[in-house]
């Protein structure tokens, strides 16, 4: 289509024409942006030729003059935006009285003018910047032509480049001087080459010679270069004239054949070891593509990157062109060895050998490869792989033998045995074989007998399974010592080499009533400790604060409301007592009277405090949507505290989404600057904006008397639950029937779910509904109404929870209940409700209630629990409390009412108690059982002193089968004889087969 562009003498611009926009196949969209001809007086239209040609890129809409005025005006996606005045430009504002507008380019997209004058002026204009520059032209010196407002030339044969590119700045050179081109150039023609950064002009002299200048943008240098010598090769070597720019693409005649210089770039992707190769040729050249095979890589065709047309070894050149190899694929070869299992990608169409898996395989020290087989379990030699396949390695043992490793101490307690297998021909001294020993530990030496009396030589040859004694002792160890306020210590010993962090002694120090505020190097608590190297005897010095539950009683608006048991510690202030997001604390006392605040905790004494707290008002809660202003909301009356942003987003788009999930981004600035953590706690109106990330299409469901609006994840498919979901967000009074889904309005061409959706579409939907009943919910005192639809029948007691839940009664701190009347007298007795219907909720704070846990047995303090009235509590509690004090012990505990531990205690909590804890605490020892010469792991088991161990128990745990004897030494002389087991000790296995 041609469109028209009308210049008048007064130097205004205007546009005529419709423009029409779309996607193809979809309706087109009609545009009118005919501005009306209002001339002033003495104003009339310039009579040149000022067609424009149209262009659709990517979505942008191009009109480029070509002619004598060079207007060029570039617009966006088509939208209401686009309206007349963005076209229109008057140069009379711009320029002076005398000049004259010789080219103009205006870009509704930067929103900037570029304007050259008859004067030789530049100037870049926006609306509220203008940069101006001048080019030196000589007497009588006037402008011929331009190239993409870049190149000038001018009637004395010069050429200049203007570059914009630096801030607030144009720099004017003179490439004829600049280069001495000792020619006056006649013509100039532009090449841009977006894909490289890089432009060029071609330069044309009286005395034929063609000429390259190229200014790269990045080191913003110019490069000139004579042609003439290359373009004479071609044709009869005689450049006759330079024809003219078609699009990007500068030709020239030879003897009437046109012909240019393109470049083929070579972009290897994603193969990093490749450089990208650029390369020159001449129009219609043959160029054989071969030349560009790599030796490492397979390269089966070729692709044009902007085309996406095949090449496979030629092509003839008529456009610069960037081509992507097409390399073989990669297949991958999964290689499982029951060890490890690892991946090879291996070249589609090549020969994969046994040998290449076999060289790239890590195989366990003393194992060899026995076979390699293929997933039906026959034995591989090798094979082309044109598809995914999966091998296995056969491990086998290597010829050798074990070496029976015993670990012990100087005074010959064994303490560890692990077997060692040595390869034939091998020797313990080989640094392959690992024996993992700790490094807090002094090796004394090997040694062949369990008398320690004859060593062991490491470097010998080992050519029979044998039992070898390795002789330890731990390093020196050092004592930190915890000095406690007062005259009271902790000593605590540390190995020689160990470290020793503050999070290990916190551990040690259980002191009732206190909690610990961290450890120092100094008594006078400058220097903090958190974790060193030990080397030597260290003294450290440990700070406690007071720390104590007191109970609280909370009072609204003077009325008794809660009570709960909280901890408090010395220092601390109001701040940290933790309220509930419904409640916010105006202050704490002494007294019921509220007359003696307190700020801060400093009397360790005081068991019982007052609060007065007050309802958290509501907040509104304002989500933009940038992009989808539709989807934008507010939340009235919302209340403040800590809060899932995440949770409260997903759940609003699922009710406008037929996607479970939509991904985005929240901020706190319209400029998504300040991004949100989705946990936050707030007590304020708040706005916050969504950047959605998925790219989301537009779904439309139109059924009789309904049409929802919706969004959806573009390459994602959805099923009838997504529609039910919309539909109860857009009347949950009603009770809706879906009968089907459908592509056009007369139900004929049913849609099929499942179907991913990349594009906007319409669908139709058969439906009926029949309305819920209403029934009107108020929760007394606090002026909050909410509605819930069900059908006439028993309450549907969940909505009213779920409601509850949302709004902050979290069922752990309040208890509710429901009345037919405002005055809450009449409990609601599980009648039908009816359309209409209204039900008041009455909702109670639960208090805390302390549950004391005695120990009359054992010399520790009692256990304090802090528990909602009428929880249960669960006797781990108490396990984990005594493993503080008796770790590695064997614990059980019967908890009772009495101190004489008859009546059992049911674990309900409802009111302040105190019970009684029967708790049986027996020293537990560990046996390790270990099989000799086998090469498996050792087991340890956990007795009570005094028991022993059978081949049953060891066999139960399935580590080992076929125990046929255990024994006290490691070569399996001395039987064990079920003996009671008084110490932690290793005993030994042998197993048949």
């Amino acid at each position: 289509e041609t469109y028209n562009i009308a210049i008048t003498s007064s130097n205004r611009v205007f546009l005529t024409g419709t423009i029409m926009f779309g996607e193809p196949l979809q309706a087109l969209t009609a545009l009118e942006i005919t501005d009306e001809f209002d001339l002033e007086e003495g104003e009339v239209f310039l009579p040149q030729d000022t067609n424009v040609y149209l262009e659709y890129i990517q979505n942008e809409v191009i009109f480029t003059n070509l002619h004598r005025f060079g207007l060029s005006a570039f617009f966006g996606p088509a939208d209401e935006s686009l309206v007349p005045d963005k076209l229109y430009l008057n140069l009379s504002l711009i320029l002076g009285e005398d000049d004259e507008a010789l080219f103009v380019y205006y870009s509704t997209r930067g929103s900037f003018a570029y304007i050259v004058t008859i004067n030789g002026s530049i100037i870049i204009w926006s609306h509220d910047n203008q940069i101006t520059a001048q080019m030196e032209l000589q007497p009588d010196e006037i402008l011929l032509s331009h190239v993409m407002g870049l190149y000038f030339t001018t009637n004395k044969g010069r050429v200049l480049f203007a570059n914009a590119a630096e801030v607030n700045e144009i720099i004017i050179h003179d490439i004829s001087e600049d280069f001495n081109i000792g020619t006056n150039i006649v013509q100039c023609y532009v090449n841009l080459n977006y894909n490289e950064g890089m432009n060029y002009a071609i330069l044309v002299g009286e005395n034929e010679d063609i000429y390259r200048v190229t200014y790269d943008q990045t080191t913003m240098q110019f490069v000139f270069e004579n042609l003439t010598a290359k373009l004479k090769g071609f044709g009869t070597g005689e450049i006759i004239t330079v024809a003219g720019t078609e699009g990007l693409y500068t030709y020239y005649v030879a003897d009437g054949a046109f012909f240019a210089l393109y470049n083929i770039n070579i972009e290897p992707l994603f193969i990093p070891v490749l450089k990208p190769v650029v390369k020159e040729y001449i129009l219609n050249e043959e160029v054989t593509l071969e030349d560009y095979h790599h030796d490492k890589y397979a390269i089966i065709g070729w692709t044009d990157f902007d085309s996406d047309r095949e090449y496979d070894e030629t092509l003839t050149l008529d456009k610069d062109i960037t081509l992507i190899p097409n390399f073989a694929g990669y297949v991958s070869i999964y290689i499982d060895s029951g060890y490890y299992s690892y991946q090879m990608n291996v070249l589609e169409g090549e020969v994969l050998t046994r040998q290449e898996i076999i060289d790239k395989a890590d195989v366990p020290y003393g194992m060899v490869i026995a076979d390699i087989v293929d997933q039906y379990g026959d034995s591989f030699t090798e094979q082309v792989i044109w598809e995914e396949d999966f091998l296995n390695l056969v491990l086998d043992y290597a010829d050798g033998h074990f070496v029976g490793l015993v670990i012990v101490n100087s005074d010959k307690d064994i303490l560890e045995y692990k077997d060692i297998f040595v390869m034939d021909g091998d020797s313990l001294a080989n640094p392959n074989i690992e024996f993992n020993i700790p490094e807090n530990i002094n090796v004394i030496g090997y040694y062949q007998d369990a008398d320690l009396l004859t060593p062991y030589i490491l470097d010998q040859e080992v050519s029979e399974d044998l039992i070898i004694y390795l002789c330890i002792e731990e390093a020196q160890k050092f004592k930190v010592t915890l000095n406690l306020p007062g005259s009271d210590k902790i000593i605590y010993e540390v190995l020689e080499k160990s470290g020793v962090d503050i999070y290990e002694l916190r551990r040690l120090i259980h002191i009732e009533n206190y909690a610990l505020d961290g450890i120092f190097y100094d008594p006078e608590f400058t220097q903090v400790f958190d974790y060193e190297q030990v080397k030597a005897d260290l003294d450290l010095y440990v700070k406690l604060l007071w720390e104590r539950y007191v109970r609280i009683e909370f009072y609204l608006y003077g009325n008794l409301m809660k009570v709960l048991y909280e901890k408090l510690t010395e220092g601390g202030s109001p701040a940290d007592i933790k309220m509930n997001d419904l409640f916010v604390l105006d202050g704490v006392y002494l007294d019921s009277d509220f007359t003696q605040q307190v700020f801060t905790f400093t009397d360790s004494n005081v068991s019982t405090l007052y609060a007065q707290v007050s309802q958290v008002p509501g907040y509104n809660l304002q989500i933009i949507f940038p992009e989808y202003q539709e989807l934008n909301y507010q939340l009235n009356n919302f209340r403040g505290g800590y809060f899932n942003l995440r949770d409260l987003i997903n759940n609003n788009l699922s009710n406008h989404s037929t996607s479970y999930q939509i991904g985005f981004d929240l901020y706190f600035d319209a400029e998504m600057q300040n991004q949100v953590e989705y946990d936050i706690e707030f007590y304020d109106n708040m706005t916050l904006y969504v950047d959605i990330r998925d790219e989301l299409v537009s779904i439309m469901f139109v059924g009789e008397d309904v049409t929802i609006h919706a969004y959806h994840c573009a390459g994602q498919d959805f099923d009838i639950s997504n529609i039910y979901r919309l539909l109860a967000y857009y009347d949950e009074s009603k009770n809706w029937q879906i009968y089907g889904t459908y592509n056009d309005p007369t139900y004929l061409n049913e849609y099929q779910y499942g179907t991913p959706i990349y594009s906007p579409i319409t669908l139709y939907i058969q439906l009926s509904s029949n309305d819920f009943a209403e029934i009107s919910v108020t929760i007394v005192g606090w002026n909050i109404n909410f509605n819930i639809y069900q059908e006439e029948m028993g309450l549907y007691q969940y909505l009213i929870f779920n409601r509850l839940q949302e709004i902050g009664f979290a069922p752990s701190e309040f208890d509710y209940a429901i009345y037919t009347d405002e005055e809450c007298t009449t409990p609601y007795d599980y009648h039908t409700v009816s359309d209409g219907e209204h039900l008041y909720i009455q909702v109670t704070p639960r208090n805390q209630v302390r549950l004391i846990i005695e120990f009359p047995e054992l010399d520790i303090p009692p256990l304090v629990i802090y528990l909602n009235q009428g929880d249960q509590y669960y006797s781990y509690l108490v396990s984990e409390y005594l493993q503080d004090y008796y770790f590695g012990f064997s614990i059980s505990v019967y908890v009772y009412l009495d101190d004489t531990f008859q009546t059992p205690f049911s674990g309900l909590v409802d009111q302040n108690l105190t019970v009684y804890a029967d708790a049986d605490i027996r020293p537990m020892i560990y046996v390790r059982i270990f099989a000799p010469f086998t090469g498996l792991d050792g087991q340890t088991f956990g007795l009570e002193a005094g028991q022993s161990i059978s081949i049953q128990t060891i066999e139960e745990t399935g580590q080992f089968v076929n125990v046929n004897g255990i024994y006290l030494d490691p070569e399996c002389t001395v039987p064990y004889t079920a003996t009671p087991i008084m110490e932690t000790t290793c005993l030994f296995i042998k197993i048949s087969n």
